[in-house]
């Protein structure tokens, strides 16, 4: 449990006004024409998106260029270009500081970005987050963290999903050899790739907008407002992101390897593959596998957590440790300050909080100073699935026979698009996932994930997490559920 106090992030946020400047090469050009003589071809506008570029002002990126301009050839015409629509506002430097109390309950800082010794001397496991495809694209990107010795790690094929007797699929950096994976998993899965990703490339700068700033703000209008220019294709994008993720991958994808690979990436949200919304949340982290990848922090997920602490230590802020908050002081309807045991912490203007619903309103802040209308949905908060973890130490990384997934520092394994839906469906219902006799004792649905960390960190050691969807009253096996996709775990 974090609190914040007194607005530690008084952030001074500007428009930078940044111009996209994309770089088309002869092979993007004739895809373009291509595109301009067949406008309603979404495999063309995904390999548009593919191929164009635009640099920021750190230098090249080499990610997709996300204007619409690219990829519609009425913008591309000098229609109503969004060349010049600035891209997501962000910080422009350094937050500024003023009062900078972070009270924190635990022994040090992290939260679910530690990173700790949990099987064997020397091998460290990240306890919860790993994978960070949103630190390069959403607000904390813009925070000078580099400057405090964050180090971000990329794979070359980031992020894969496999069925356990299916060649698998994956994405690598440049979206045209991702797409012939998809193909050489099942035939016309490439096209699907493509085109989801085309609606990406086009429209997912509003949806990230929309991610990223709090109800009630105006700016995810303004980042869609381009794409109301082609009412078409925005009802289009907007029914793909409102529906489920079952529809999207049966839309989009006839081999199960791709459905079970985009499907997992929804089981993050708590949503089930047949929750509306789950298409917007697939759509997103997948869209930015492609294009930022699956950044690994160097020596873990705990070095974002220590890059920020050192980011605050300069501006002169504090992180008290050890220090439970007690209780969230109220005076004439705004919080004024945090109690503990033996202090109390005066806030300038806010009290920022890390806390659970329940906890937060209901004991911290107490029910008496809220609506009851607010207080009765706070009652009737519902958690979310639990998340079984297992740790393995590793002299080195396993191989799957999915030639997909070789190499791939995170992936999702499931034996079909129905079998996840049932496991995440039992978990919902607060039962385990349920196996059959007949296949071996494959997962429902099990996420898993490998850190190579020879390769990106410091030693020569491997840690292998892998995460399963589970009610959050329950536990359950599931070293021998990965037995059928083909590791070799002799060497654990």
């Amino acid at each position: 449990m974090t609190l914040v106090v007194a607005g530690v992030l008084e952030d001074r946020r500007v428009d930078r006004g940044r111009q996209h400047r994309a770089d088309l090469d002869p092979a993007a050009a004739q895809l373009l024409a291509q595109c301009q003589a067949e406008p309603d071809d979404a495999e063309l506008r995904g390999r548009v998106g593919a191929e164009v570029r635009h640099r920021d002002h750190a230098g090249d990126r080499g990610v997709v260029d996300e204007h619409p301009a690219a990829l519609r050839p009425e913008l591309a015409d000098g229609g109503p270009s969004a060349v010049d629509v600035p891209e997501q506002v962000g910080l422009d430097h350094a937050p500024e500081v003023r009062r900078r109390d972070v009270l924190e309950r635990a022994g040090q800082v992290g939260g679910g970005a530690q990173t700790a010794e949990l099987t064997l001397p020397g091998f460290r496991h990240d306890l919860c987050s790993a994978f960070h495809p949103l630190a390069l694209a959403g607000p904390i990107s813009d925070l000078p963290l580099t400057d405090h010795g964050l180090t971000w790690c990329h794979a070359e094929r980031p992020y894969a999903g496999a069925t356990p007797d299916g060649p698998g699929v994956a994405l690598e950096r440049c979206p045209e050899r991702s797409a012939a994976l998809f193909d050489r998993a099942r035939p016309g899965d490439g096209r699907g790739w493509r085109a989801l990703f085309g609606w990406w490339a086009w429209g997912g700068q509003a949806v990230r907008s929309l991610f990223f700033n709090p109800l009630g703000n105006p700016t995810p209008i303004l980042r869609a407002a381009p794409l109301l220019a082609h009412p078409r294709c925005a009802l289009q994008l907007g029914q793909l992101m409102t529906g489920s993720a079952r529809a999207m991958v049966e839309r989009a994808f006839d081999g199960e390897d791709a459905r079970v690979w985009l499907t997992g990436t929804v089981a993050h949200s708590d949503l089930s593959p047949d929750d509306a919304g789950g298409g917007a949340f697939g759509l997103m982290l997948c869209g930015l596998a492609q294009q930022v990848g699956m950044p690994i922090p160097r020596c873990g997920a705990q070095a974002i957590a220590d890059a920020l602490a050192r980011l605050l230590a300069a501006h002169g802020g504090r992180i008290l440790t050890g220090e439970r908050a007690r209780q969230i002081v109220v005076r004439g309807g705004r919080a004024v300050g945090v109690r503990t045991a033996t202090t109390t912490y005066d806030a300038r203007r806010a009290v920022v909080a890390t806390v659970q619903p329940q906890a937060l309103f209901l004991d911290l802040v107490g029910a008496g100073h809220l609506p009851p209308d607010f207080v009765k949905l706070v009652r009737r908060f519902r958690w979310g699935t639990g998340v079984y973890t297992l740790h393995c130490a590793l002299d080195r990384p396993p191989t799957f026979r999915a030639e997909a997934l070789r190499g791939a520092p995170s992936f999702h394994l499931g034996r079909s698009l129905d079998a996840i839906a049932e496991g995440v469906t039992a978990a919902l219902n607060g039962a385990l996932p349920q196996t059959r006799p007949d296949d071996g004792g494959s997962p429902s649905i099990l996420v898993e994930t490998v850190t190579v960390v020879g390769t990106i960190r410091s030693d020569a050691k491997h840690s292998h997490p892998r995460h399963q969807p589970v009610t959050s009253r329950a536990r359950s096996p599931a070293s021998r559920r990965v037995d059928r996709f083909g590791p070799d775990r002799r060497h654990a």
